[in-house]
């Protein structure tokens, strides 16, 4: 076809490596995800630079299909939400209340939205509990983007 110029998939991915806990201290408060995380996709328009931080590189904004799945328990009967940062800043509509109501309890949670992302644009995830002095264990937490432009 004349004039047809094909599309390229981008894709992100931010993986962490191994078993890793938050403490939420205060109640409703969020906490940034420690851990080793692992860039999955390399030298597809995104950096990750291993403390949980997904960076846009590409040349153009570009919405994005956001996947997230998490494995996780509480210490304690909560209710644990994720939320999605944006350049250091909650993105609306992407937190995960999930309720625990048996602590210790392993619980699998997941996320789809779409998101648009411009050149240096960056994603992390945090946590937080609606208890004082939670202990949440991630046992896997997974971050996939995919784009076409």
């Amino acid at each position: 076809m004349a004039g047809w110029i094909p599309r390229r998939l981008h894709k992100g991915r931010n993986l962490l490596s191994s078993e890793t806990t938050t403490t939420c201290t205060t109640a409703g408060t969020y906490y940034k995800i420690s851990g080793t995380w692992t860039n999955g996709v390399s030298g597809h328009s995104f950096e990750a630079d291993g403390s949980g931080k997904l960076t846009y590189v590409g040349d153009t904004g570009v919405s994005y299909l956001l996947i997230g799945n998490s494995d996780l328990s509480s210490d304690k009967v909560a209710t644990v939400t994720y939320g999605l940062y944006k350049n250091g800043v909650l993105v609306t509509n992407f937190e995960t209340p999930t309720d625990f109501a048996s602590a210790n309890k392993i619980r699998s949670i997941g996320i789809n939205n779409f998101i648009t992302l411009n050149t240096h644009d960056y994603l992390e995830v945090y946590v937080k509990s609606s208890v004082d002095a939670t202990t949440i264990t991630h046992k896997t937490l997974n971050l996939t983007l995919l784009g076409d432009v």
